[in-house]
């Protein structure tokens, strides 16, 4: 399916712009066109902006507790109420940052080989495309002298 795919792609183009197609302009209408390869490649930059976030510090929290807001018999409503303000930064100890930065960067290069694995199919299958169009025009072309 991916086969007949890619020629539909390649030539309904050269049927449309009746202008030969080469190789070349082949290779960059499957590589900017394919959609494999634009999903790996927002991957890429997602992988990218992990590692840039577990490089970073946790952020501080704040948060804010109201406890005791009915009060009892003698103090009642909000005036009785107990607020408390809390801010805490958490403190990784144990290489905890180096361990998760490592493992956000084993992704990314994951992801990169991915990408690069994603391309090199779209090219197999664009020369293997490529190869056997050019066979069945020649081949057409038989016919038609022996015709």
């Amino acid at each position: 399916m991916p086969f007949i795919l890619t020629l539909y792609v390649l030539f309904s183009t050269t049927l449309i712009y009746a202008e030969p197609l080469t190789f070349s302009a082949a290779v960059d209408r499957a590589l900017s066109g394919s959609p494999q390869l634009k999903m790996s490649s927002a991957s890429v930059q997602e992988k990218s902006g992990e590692l840039l976030q577990s490089q970073m510090y946790p952020n501080p929290s704040i948060t804010w507790s109201v406890e005791n807001i009915y009060g009892n018999k003698n103090w009642n409503k909000w005036d009785a109420a107990e607020q408390r303000y809390e801010i805490a930064q958490p403190i990784e100890t144990g290489g905890k940052r180096c361990y998760r930065t490592n493992a956000a960067s084993f992704n990314y290069q994951a992801q990169q080989y991915d990408l690069e694995a994603g391309t090199l199919v779209v090219l197999n299958q664009l020369a293997r495309a490529f190869a056997g169009a050019g066979a069945a025009q020649e081949s057409l072309l038989i016919a038609e002298d022996l015709l």
